[in-house]
């Protein structure tokens, strides 16, 4: 692994076909491979693609890229997901979706599916505190149109109702009562399956009766 350092260089360069190659190469060599997980968190590799993640001015393609080649590296891995946190990348995510690049908006929101899935207490924890359910339900009111991305934006949801507490204000869980059955008419089982959807929407309720209940 001693080409890393090499590897990690490219990333800083001005030219950018070069850092969209090496962000490349690195998603690609890290994938499902724990001992590159390991030498490319060791060698600062976390850290410079979500650096790449945090400029506003960085190159949408290239963003792409690295979010391919953070999820590589956290993916799986506790130790990177641990440096993942510590580097902020929950915020970094978080601010990622604000962007209205529609492939930006599903790899990031696919991406914290991926990890409600892979550490769900810890993480669901963790982006409670971040407020993620709330960008959620102003991207669905936004993009409800869009299948793939509605799609992945209530399996979201879904995780996070089901590893934690109160998350949403009252207005935002009457927000999104007011268009869940928009969305499940003009999508039905092709977003969540029918049980999938009866638990969405049993949560969502129960959400709402505890704002009544305190």
């Amino acid at each position: 692994m001693g080409l890393w350092p090499k590897i990690l260089s490219f990333i800083s360069f001005s030219e950018t076909s070069l850092r969209k190659h090496a962000v490349w190469v690195c998603g690609t060599a890290i994938q499902n491979n724990i001992r590159a997980q390991k030498a490319f968190a060791e060698k600062g590799g976390i850290k410079l693609i979500l650096d790449l993640l945090k400029n506003p001015n960085e190159d949408n393609e290239i963003k792409s890229k690295a979010l391919y080649a953070i999820s590589g590296a956290i993916k799986h891995y506790p130790p990177g997901l641990e440096q993942f946190d510590q580097e902020k990348g929950y915020e970094t995510l978080l601010s990622l979706l604000q962007t209205s690049n529609l492939t930006i908006l599903r790899k990031s929101i696919f991406l914290f599916n991926t990890l409600l899935l892979q550490d769900p207490i810890k993480v669901a924890t963790r982006i409670e505190e971040k407020g993620l359910s709330r960008q959620l339900v102003k991207l669905l009111e936004t993009y409800g149109d869009d299948e793939d991305l509605a799609d992945k934006i209530l399996r979201t949801l879904l995780a996070e109702f089901q590893y934690s507490s109160k998350s949403l204000s009252e207005d935002e869980i009457n927000e999104l009562r007011r268009i869940l059955p928009e969305i499940k008419n003009k999508y039905g089982e092709v977003a969540l399956s029918k049980p999938e959807w009866e638990e969405l929407e049993t949560r969502v309720k129960s959400n709402q009766e505890a704002f009544h209940i305190s």
